[in-house]
C-alpha cells in the first residue's frame, strides 16, 4: 500500500530552477556561509596559533620553499632555452 500513497506525491514534483527558486536560493546562501566560515578559519586560526600560543606554522614555510624551487627551475629553463639547450633540467 505505500506505493499507492507515494504516487500522488511524485506527480507534484516539478524540476527546474524557476519552479524551485526558493530552495535553490537557500542552497546558495548556505554554501556562501559555509565557504565564508571555512575561509575565515583557514586565515584566522593560524594567526591565533602563532600570536597567542607561539606555534610556528609549517604551511607558510613549505609554500615559500616550493615557490623558491619553482622560481629557480623556471630560471634554469629560461636560461637553457636562451642558450639553445632545450627546456632545462
Amino acid at each position: 500500500m505505500p506505493a499507492e500513497s507515494s504516487a500522488p506525491a511524485r506527480a507534484n514534483i516539478r524540476p527546474g530552477l524557476l519552479e524551485n527558486w526558493q530552495q535553490f536560493s537557500l542552497l546558495v546562501l548556505i554554501n556562501a556561509c559555509v565557504g565564508g566560515i571555512v575561509g575565515s578559519e583557514r586565515t584566522v586560526v593560524p594567526l591565533i596559533g602563532s600570536e597567542e600560543f607561539k606555534i610556528a606554522s609549517t604551511t607558510g614555510s613549505k609554500l615559500a620553499r616550493v615557490a623558491r624551487r619553482d622560481r629557480r627551475r623556471s630560471g634554469f629553463a629560461a636560461q637553457a632555452s636562451w642558450r639553445g639547450r632545450g627546456s632545462g633540467p
